[in-house]
């Protein structure tokens, strides 16, 4: 074989191996670009699927790529934002500068947190949108541009609002009910000192009265009263007459006691609180009643009462008061004692009173046994002496048959049957005095004859 002919196998042999490299690259670059397109298409499933608004910007920040969701987002489609800068979506020209100084610029490290903007949408609306924006670099470090990640979070934003506004609102309530709480626990807690001094001031009141009765109850009554209260006078009175005064059944002034009296109850706050059932006059009390006296005399400043009132709740029998000559400083508790003991003197001042009716009722009694005894004793006197006055009547009239008529003998006969006739009749009184029980007779008399007979009867009694 010449060498022409094996220089025109060695280039043929070449070709070929020159042909299957080529093919051979062929192949792979076919499956690259298979490869690419396949990516590519994986990629862009993946970049329209993305719910939220996307955005891929060159360098000078203008939008070469955006998905779907940014036309649901802004109402942009494609082909309006795609080669515009994103200024488009921003609310203002000052918050676009303000994010490519922070992130949009050539020097801007990559930053994957979240962060806030409003946006603006094409019908002109303003939202706030959660934002992810980051550089995009090839693998040499160079700037290829720009990613961006839009989110509406209106409906975030109005529900973490809500939940703030709700959060507040718990808290203020939780604020207002611990303050109510604790204002509850001031007042508990202030009510049970109020009932311990109660019950202070009611045991020491209640010892000094609890074992005694009448004058004692009184005077241990007022002592205590004035002593718990720390005024200067306290008095029970009992109400007597028709209403119209009262006498003092005990009274102490700093301290003492005093004697009893009586006073008018006209003009007084005493006349006042018989119609008010309970007055209180805390300050003052001088210029209220300017004609009661003893306010005046004492320097009475202030007076807190109560009537005493009978088991009916309806009569009433006494006062109980307190007066000072300062302002009432603590009226609950004086109230307090003042209504509590008040049924205790009531009943108390009732019992003196039921008592003091039994005794009267019984002094009658007594006085009405006395007469009826005297009644019968007189009844059987005045039968015994009856018949002692007929026997003398008899023989009067019978001596009187034996004489003249013109005689003295007749005369004075006549004289003692005048006397025993009279003496009959006081018998005869007498008798009706021992049966008063029965129906007497009544009849007219002449007062005359009847006193010119007692003259004569008692003339010679008289002296000469």
């Amino acid at each position: 074989m010449s060498s022409e002919a094996r220089v025109a196998v060695l280039e043929e042999h070449k070709l070929k191996n020159r042909i299957q490299a080529l093919e051979s690259e062929l192949s792979r670059h076919k499956a690259r670009a298979f490869e690419l397109e396949r990516r590519k298409a994986l990629f862009e499933a993946i970049f329209h699927d993305v719910p939220d608004a996307m955005v891929v910007a060159d360098p000078e920040r203008r939008i070469r790529f955006c998905n779907t969701a940014l036309t649901k987002t802004f109402g942009y489609t494609p082909k309006e934002v795609l080669g515009k800068k994103t200024r488009i979506l921003y609310e203002s020209q000052e918050e676009f500068d303000a994010q490519a100084r922070q992130r949009f610029n050539p020097e801007a490290k990559e930053k994957l947190a979240p962060y806030v903007v409003n946006y603006r949408r094409k019908n002109g609306e303003i939202f706030p949108g959660e934002t992810v924006g980051t550089v995009i670099r090839d693998s040499e470090g160079g700037l290829l541009g720009y990613l961006g990640l839009m989110r509406d979070v209106t409906e975030r934003q109005q529900a973490e609002e809500a939940l703030r506004r709700s959060h507040q609102e718990l808290e203020r309530r939780i604020q207002e009910r611990t303050k109510d709480l604790e204002q509850t626990n001031r007042k508990l807690k202030e009510q049970m000192e109020e009932r311990q001094r109660l019950e202070r001031a009611f045991k020491a009141v209640e010892e000094g009265t609890t074992r005694y009765m009448g004058k004692r109850f009184f005077r241990n009554l007022v002592q205590r009263l004035a002593a718990v209260l720390q005024v200067r006078y306290a008095l029970v009175s009992e109400i007597i007459g028709e209403g119209k005064r009262a006498r003092t059944l005990a009274m102490v002034a700093d301290g003492k006691l005093l004697e009893n009296f009586e006073y008018s109850m006209a003009g007084t706050p005493c006349e006042d609180m018989l119609q008010k059932r309970i007055c209180y006059y805390c300050d003052h009390v001088r210029e209220r009643f300017p004609s009661d006296g003893m306010l005046a005399k004492i320097g009475a400043e202030m007076y807190l009462g109560t009537p005493l009132l009978d088991h009916t709740g309806t009569k009433p029998l006494g006062l109980l008061s307190v007066l000072d000559v300062k302002p009432a400083a603590d009226v609950p508790l004086s109230r307090s004692l003042l209504e509590v003991f008040s049924d205790r003197a009531a009943a108390e001042l009732e019992r003196i009173q039921a008592e003091r009716e039994k005794a009267i009722l019984e002094t009658h009694l007594r006085q009405s046994q006395k007469m009826e005894a005297i009644g019968t004793l007189a009844g059987g006197i005045a039968h015994d002496f009856n018949n002692i006055l007929h026997a003398i009547q008899g023989y009067t009239e019978l001596t009187l048959l034996e004489v003249p008529p013109t005689s003295k003998a007749s005369k004075y006969l006549e004289k003692i049957g005048q006397s025993t006739q009279r003496a009959a009749d006081l018998v005869k009184q007498i008798l009706v005095f021992s049966r008063k029980d029965e129906e007497q007779e009544k009849r007219p008399l002449q007062l005359e004859n009847v006193l010119r007979e007692a003259l004569q009867f008692i003339r010679g009694t008289l002296p000469a």
